[in-house]
């Protein structure tokens, strides 16, 4: 995969400037970027699952409970049940941060730092976890711009997949000192004890 980029105008915005508009617009940008290359078989993906699960998880250790550990086990080892899906481009951290309003067009993506073949259900997972709860309009604004809901397999994986969200907020936010993202990474195991 080969990204080019290129520098553009516009402003990171408020939290108070993400309306629906923008989401449906970030909505179209993501569904253009997942279809800019056919889906590929990922026969490595629960090998690489397991390590970075394992990676997180030894840096977040001073944040764990037993518990905290038990529901990220069995969250991660319900991503390979029946089968990993196809993969294809991802961005990896698709958020609001890293988008940018008033330039052409209207939004624009930023910090591709991360992207590479991965599962796309991985770029929903900061969304579903982050801003759309209390929020339907701006889900269902960002999913009428990406085309189409999440198909129930999808909905599980993205759930599923919240659980290594929440080991790299709370391990980032630990070695940075940063209590913001520590709370990220606590809300999102909070909503998975909640549907556990």
């Amino acid at each position: 995969m080969i990204i080019a980029t290129s520098a553009l105008p516009g402003a990171s915005p408020e939290t108070s400037d993400f309306t629906p508009n923008v989401y449906r617009q970030a909505g179209v940008l993501l569904r253009r970027f997942h279809k800019a290359e056919p889906p590929a078989a990922l026969p490595w993906y629960l090998d690489w699952l397991r390590e970075r699960a394992a990676h997180w998880a030894s840096r977040a250790e001073p944040l764990l409970t037993p518990d905290d550990r038990a529901i990220i086990r069995d969250h991660l080892a319900a991503v390979g049940q029946p089968d990993i899906p196809s993969g294809g481009p991802c961005h990896l951290d698709f958020q609001p941060r890293n988008w940018l309003t008033g330039s052409p067009g209207g939004v624009s993506v930023i910090d591709f730092e991360h992207a590479r073949i991965d599962l796309p259900a991985r770029d929903l997972v900061r969304l579903r976890f982050r801003t759309w709860p209390g929020r339907p309009d701006l889900r269902d604004a960002f999913l009428g711009g990406y085309g189409r809901p999440p198909s129930p397999a999808e909905d599980r994986l993205t759930w599923h997949l919240g659980a290594l969200d929440a080991l790299t907020a709370l391990a980032r936010g630990h070695e940075n000192a940063d209590p913001e993202l520590v709370a990220v990474g606590r809300d999102t195991l909070r909503q998975l004890w909640k549907e556990a």
